[in-house]
């Protein structure tokens, strides 16, 4: 999608309303649905015996999946009522007219929370039954849908046509992981929520976990917004800039997620805390060398990325300088990420949601303090590099959190269904 705005509409004003006007959309589903949703869902699920498609995993996965239908419809009516504040809030070095295109595009992509946490507690139940393949191959269905309406881009429209795209993209998924997932046997028309410890311990996973995912995503928010506080086109350089790494990051925590997530859960329940810890370090060691290799690489090669990837069109090399320049800054964060996620894959899997908020909030307020200095100093740049310290402080402080957690009960073996939550 990236590419087709930077070739269609350079850094100019389309680019920047759609940079704009997805960031909200994107914190939403961080806190309320993707994330927060897999890490609550798939522990408990397989413990329900989920994979065998026992009735309890079954009434769970209904009851949750109605659970985010009565949450979410009313607040989704609420951010839509409040558009505008929010694009003043976003977008406020924006001229009036480019705030009025990204609340226009804003009300159109805001619906696609609903249906997209619905399809978010199938897409788990399809990783927990092994269903890996189809269940990330269908999540495409969103960007497909909001790059079916380039004919129709014109000067003043894009933004708004691929928001109604993406609309109806999650709406197709939904439908289409429901229908996927009933095919296994498991009956998925939500329901209301029961008042079984498994639902209450989910909510319990979800609204922690969505907390600890807001204030993880307000750190790339708070950058976002200083970058649209300069101007128009140092957001729209920042989006381009950090992008390709997001997507980069999207990808290798897809594979956790389906991976990694329900193979911590089985170890757990089978090897007790303090083997876990014996096995993780290593892997931990190897994953964060190996991802500095490639983070080397990626800076090495970045002007090269960049100009092969973006350069045509409206997209003009005095661009590709900046946006590589971001990128090189943005890129750095890697290592650090890659050690994050898994410790806070290992949480979920515990049934630990704490740690998560806590570990969030250091970093958030690094990136508070060091985001509008740096983005005063050196533009879109340093905002870059203040959000890569930031995300090494929330690593840091997870990793040295988990090492204590899964140490602090040495030898203890935890039996299916009496996972201990702290």
């Amino acid at each position: 999608m990236d590419i087709v705005i930077a070739q269609r509409y350079g850094t100019g004003t389309q680019a920047a309303v759609y940079q704009a006007a997805y960031m909200i959309p994107t914190l939403l589903i961080a806190v309320f649905s993707g994330g927060a949703i897999i890490g609550a869902y798939i522990p408990i699920f397989i413990r329900l015996g989920g994979p065998l498609n026992q009735p309890e995993a079954s009434e769970f996965l209904r009851s949750s999946a109605g659970l985010l239908l009565t949450v979410l419809t009313p607040l989704t009516a609420a951010l839509i009522w409040s558009a505008p504040l929010l694009a003043e809030t976003i977008a406020s070095g924006f001229s009036p007219v480019e705030r009025n295109e990204v609340t226009n595009t804003l009300r159109l992509m805001l619906p696609m929370l609903v249906p997209h946490a619905v399809s978010y507690v199938y897409y788990s139940s399809l990783v927990s039954a092994g269903r890996v393949g189809v269940a990330n191959l269908l999540p495409l269905l969103i960007p497909a849908s909001g790059l079916a309406t380039y004919p129709w881009w014109g000067e003043h429209n894009g933004a708004e046509l691929i928001a109604v795209g993406y609309s109806l993209g999650a709406i197709l998924l939904a439908l289409a992981t429901g229908w996927r997932l009933r095919r296994t046997g498991l009956r998925v028309i939500p329901t209301r929520p029961s008042s079984s410890p498994d639902w209450k311990n989910f909510l319990h996973g979800y609204l922690t976990t969505g907390l600890a995912l807001a204030a993880l995503s307000v750190l790339f928010l708070i950058s976002q917004i200083v970058a649209a506080g300069l101007s128009a086109r140092d957001m729209a350089v920042f989006s381009f800039g950090t992008k390709l790494i997001l997507l980069a990051l999207a990808f290798f925590t897809t594979i956790v997620n389906s991976v990694a997530l329900p193979h911590f859960s089985s170890l757990i329940i089978n090897a007790g805390r303090a083997k876990t810890w014996l096995r993780m370090r290593y892997f931990l060691l190897l994953a964060f060398v190996l991802a500095s290799l490639g983070t080397a690489m990626w800076v090495f090669l970045s002007d090269w990325i960049v100009s092969v990837i973006y350069a045509s069109g409206e997209f003009s090399n005095a661009d590709s300088d900046l946006v590589a320049s971001v990128q090189r800054a943005f890129v750095l964060q890697i290592p650090f990420y890659v050690i994050g996620i898994f410790c806070w894959r290992m949480f979920n899997a515990l049934e630990e949601w704490k740690p998560l908020l806590f570990a969030t909030l250091p970093a958030l307020v690094v990136n508070a303090a060091v985001a509008t200095p740096l983005g005063s100093e050196y533009q879109a740049t340093g905002i870059a590099a203040g959000y890569t310290l930031s995300i090494a402080v929330w690593a840091l402080i997870l990793l040295i959190t988990l090492r204590r957690k899964l140490t602090a009960l040495p030898g203890q073996t935890i039996q299916p269904g009496k996972l201990p939550i702290h």
